[in-house]
């Protein structure tokens, strides 16, 4: 009886984390298509976003990638101070880059230094933004 009732409360454990993570995964979505609405570009489009921290310890290298790169379709959300993100701006003129701020991000529902692929309603999450670049 016991591992009835163990089973019934894992089962219900792991259906109630499938739909934190639904819920999540939807709002990454929303925001990110708030970004590409902000931006006025094509809702049709594929879209890479990376959400950057200058606090990362990862952020000097994704920072020398984004500078030399070309990328098409990628948006960068920096989170860092205004002053830092001003200076940003006029090093990376080839990217769409916007501020936290001003997309509201709330820190919670995205995770730093990953890349998100927005493809139309398809969202994909690569762990390791240094890595993808």
């Amino acid at each position: 009886m016991k591992i009835l009732i163990i089973g019934i409360v894992l089962v219900a454990l792991i259906i109630v984390l499938i739909l934190i993570n639904q819920n999540l995964k939807d709002m990454q979505k929303a925001l990110l298509s708030k970004c590409v609405s902000q931006l006025n570009l094509s809702s049709t489009d594929s879209y890479n976003f990376i959400f950057l921290n200058y606090r990362a310890q990862e952020f000097q290298s994704i920072e020398e990638k984004l500078a030399i790169g070309t990328f098409q379709n990628t948006i960068v959300i920096f989170d860092g101070p205004e002053w830092l993100f001003k200076t940003k701006q006029k090093k990376f003129k080839h990217i769409n880059l916007l501020h936290a701020s001003t997309v509201m991000v709330e820190p919670s529902i995205y995770k730093t230094n990953v890349a998100y692929i927005l493809n139309g309603r398809k969202l994909k999450i690569i762990e390791n933004a240094n890595n993808y670049l």
